[in-house]
Formats: C-alpha cells, structure tokens, sequence
C-alpha cells in the first residue's frame, strides 16, 4: 500500500486539493484499496475546513471533496507515511523543521522542481488545480509503474 501526506503552510488551499484530487485519480484507476491519502499542514489554521475557494474550484472541476478539520504535520509522522508531497520549497523548509532530517528521501515537491502558488494570496485557484491535478496524475503514474514502493 503507498501512504501519501500532501502538506502545505495551513492545510486549507493546497494540500486538501491534492488530497482530494488524487483519491479520486485512484478512485478512477480502481486502486483505492492501494493507497492511503491525507493531506496536513505546517502551521495549519487547526480546525478549520477547506477555504471556500477551494471548495468552488474542486466543484467547477467535480472533483468531491468532503468536509475536515486542518491538521498539523507532526514529527512521529515520519514512519508512518511513504511519501510527503510539498506545494513549495518554503513547504519543504518547514517540513524538515518538524521532521529534523529526512533519511529515508520522502520528502519532495509534487510537480518536480516546480511549485504550485498558493492561491490565498495571488487568487488564481484554477491555475493551482490544475497544476495540482498535473502533478497528482504524473505522481500516480511513477507510484503505479514503479510499485511496490521503488519510487
């Protein structure tokens, strides 16, 4: 089974978008029983759910989403997930804070060297699911083709 933690800062535009993107992107391929998928945040607005744009854009795009609280990405998380998905490089800095070191390379960006904006602050949420969706569909297919666990 691939386990995949998609963070960004607050666990309420980005992240959630690729959560959701991807479970549907395994859904389709008939592999939900393959994958656990969660997404958390850095420094999360804890309790909060998925900022309303966001929810608009998955809707515009049928992407279903379902409502969750934001959660903070915590240390002991380490061994639990395979992969940790960044939107950005700041993601990542703040990724390595908690975590203190990443043996074991699972921590990197979703679409390579690339970074998805966050939409919060330019308003663009179109342009961020769509390069989140890219990003989700070329991570599906390097988990799919390399499986079990060779990425």
């Amino acid at each position: 089974m691939h386990s995949i933690l998609f963070v960004c800062y607050a666990n309420v535009c980005r992240s959630p978008i690729a959560e959701f993107v991807m479970k549907q992107l395994v859904k389709d391929a008939r592999l939900s029983g393959s994958f656990r998928i969660e997404s958390a945040g850095t420094d999360p607005d804890t309790d909060a759910d998925i900022w309303f744009r966001s929810k608009e854009t998955m809707d515009a795009h049928k992407t279903p989403w379902e409502h969750r609280c934001a959660r903070q990405l915590l240390k002991e998380e380490y061994g639990e997930w395979d992969l940790f998905i960044a939107m950005d490089y700041q993601n990542m800095d703040d990724i390595m804070d908690i975590f203190g070191d990443d043996p074991d390379g699972k921590v990197r960006l979703l679409r390579g060297t690339e970074i998805v904006e966050d939409p919060y602050y330019h308003g663009d949420f179109d342009r961020a699911y769509k390069e989140i969706r890219e990003g989700c569909e070329r991570l599906l297919g390097e988990l799919t083709v390399n499986s079990p666990r060779t990425f």
